[in-house]
């Protein structure tokens, strides 16, 4: 698919704001995107222009490590606007709809590249619309997928459930709600601006904090009056908000119990599940369990939720990233580290042929003739009529079944479903797990990582569930959508322009010598996977530069 948006995003203009009314934004100024194009009917694209200065949004001291990044919760903010454009422009939801965020899972991938320039960033956004649901078998509800890039860098991501409602019933839902007067906060001390990284005191949105047994609490400070943040009113506590609010607290607590200031702290993942409404007529606190806080790398996972009449109403997990002025400087943190599938994230191939064996009773060596012969008759490498797309699985598979009758009349195939080899191949096969949590673990420390595989259309579900890394990795580069493979020096040209890199910045992690070393000749560096443990010390080599 990323094939696909490339010949749209060139139309992409950032010449000005869209529609407001499309976003629910009563100010010009408050709309951050600036066009859009539909790629399909479930894919769009999108451009946005970030402003380098804004009363609420990019509302942030300078870092202890001396730069300043665009805030998180203005990429939130773009997100949230493409989520309600999308509905009104390409769904044809009338603009009177009233919607409900059920769930929001945000992870900035690369922060680096969100450092506030001369010149305000201008980052495109691809969008994927899944889990469709309907009411009467009318459209109203559907997940988003969104990744931000810059310079073809994916630097951030958001998947986030969404529904909507006509504006009749949604009244009669809240008839009750809007006569309930909003509460007065001014009882309530804020907390000091710096200890929630913020610089101006009306952007504050939590106060009277405090630990007792190991809790940390905070109360929300809701001031509908301030536009930079209520732009138009709304009849309960909006989802950014609580995002704003669960932000401040869990710096807070971190504060609390890890003695880190704001300013080396960086909003870096949140997962929050919005359970029922929050409301204005209602003191509401964000809860933190200080104990439960953890650790992993410069990773800090606060959980927290928000609890209001002794009902929590949204439950989630903050995730704070220690900034320091070392880690950026490393050359690394620009390099994209490629992942082979078979034979690295999976099993080694060779244990995978005898697998099938058992399965099958198809011998190993016959079955690879039988793919040989297959692809000699084309003119091809073993696999590449597969893996390039040429022949279908069916199709492929009824060659394979021809070719061992006619090679080994003697042997049985009745047990082999080779008209729909990956099913079959995949059964019972579990993926490499010290190398998924390798891939998981650099994405967590800032690196960026991808799949690059000679893979199959129609095994793509199998070996996608198998390892689990879709919403982990950047890009993954299959042969079976660019119709090229490993070791072709096209496919790894395909790889750089994808990562928006030169070859110089690329590794590749392949259990392959051919392909390790086609990687080396156009520029790459390569680390042949030979075992879990020689290959992780490698990396490690190649990420901390130790010996």
């Amino acid at each position: 698919m990323d094939y696909v948006y490339q010949s749209q995003e060139n139309k992409l203009s950032f010449d000005g704001s869209l529609d407001r009314r499309y976003v629910h934004r009563q100010a010009i100024n408050e709309v951050f995107i600036t066009d859009s194009q539909q790629v399909d009917s479930n894919h769009f694209i999108f451009s946005a222009m970030l402003p380098k200065s804004h009363m609420y949004f990019n509302d942030l001291p300078e870092l202890t490590d001396g730069h300043r990044c665009y805030d998180a919760m203005l990429l939130l903010e773009v997100f949230r606007q493409i989520s309600i454009y999308v509905t009104h422009k390409y769904y044809d939801v009338p603009l009177s709809a009233k919607f409900i965020f059920n769930n929001a899972e945000f992870k900035i991938l690369n922060y680096p590249l969100l450092e506030v320039m001369q010149k305000p960033l201008q980052p495109v956004i691809k969008v994927t619309i899944t889990n469709r649901k309907y009411r009467k078998k009318i459209l109203a509800g559907y997940t988003l997928e969104m990744t931000l890039l810059i310079n073809n860098a994916a630097c951030a991501q958001k998947k986030m459930g969404i529904g909507w409602m006509d504006d009749t019933v949604w009244k009669k839902i809240r008839a009750k709600n809007e006569s309930q007067p909003s509460l007065n906060y001014n009882d309530i001390k804020p907390a000091d601006c710096a200890s929630v990284g913020r610089i101006f005191p009306r952007n504050v949105v939590i106060g009277d904090a405090r630990a007792k047994d190991n809790i940390f609490s905070a109360t929300l400070i809701v001031d509908q009056s301030y536009s930079s943040i209520f732009d138009h009113p709304l009849d309960h506590i909006p989802g950014m908000f609580i995002i704003e609010a669960c932000r401040q607290t869990a710096l807070l607590a971190v504060r609390a119990c890890k003695a880190l200031p704001a300013n080396q702290l960086l909003l870096y993942n949140c997962n929050m599940s919005f359970q029922q409404f929050c409301e204005l007529s209602s003191p509401a606190k964000c809860i933190v369990s200080l104990r439960e806080i953890t650790l992993t790398g410069t990773l800090i996972h606060v959980p927290i939720s928000v609890l209001q009449n002794d009902i929590i109403n949204t439950v989630g997990t903050i995730t704070l990233k220690v900034v320091n002025a070392t880690e950026r400087g490393h050359k690394e943190k620009t390099d994209f580290y490629w992942f082979d599938f078979g034979g690295v994230l999976s099993p080694p191939i060779s244990s995978l042929f005898d697998l099938y064996y058992e399965k099958t009773g198809i011998p190993v060596s016959q079955l690879q003739a039988a793919m040989k012969s297959v692809a000699d008759d084309m003119n091809l490498p073993m696999l590449a009529p597969i893996e390039n797309a040429i022949l279908t699985e069916q199709e492929w598979g009824s060659r394979l079944r021809e070719t061992m009758a006619r090679l080994f009349p003697e042997t049985d195939t009745r047990r082999a479903q080779l008209e729909h080899f990956g099913q079959q191949w995949f059964a019972h096969v579990t993926a490499n797990a010290a190398m998924v949590k390798q891939i998981t673990d650099m994405r967590d420390a800032g690196y960026r990582v991808g799949i690059l595989t000679n893979n199959v259309i129609e095994w793509r579900s199998y070996w996608q569930s198998m390892v689990g890394l879709n919403d982990v990795v950047e890009h993954i580069v299959d042969s079976c959508e660019a119709r090229c493979r490993k070791p072709d020096p096209s496919f790894f040209a395909l790889a750089e322009q994808v990562a928006g890199v030169t070859p110089e910045q690329c590794v590749l992690i392949d259990d392959l010598a051919e392909n390790c070393l086609a990687a080396e000749k156009r520029g790459w560096r390569a680390i042949q996977f030979l075992n879990n443990d020689d290959c992780l010390n490698k990396l490690h080599a190649l990420t901390y530069g130790e010996e």
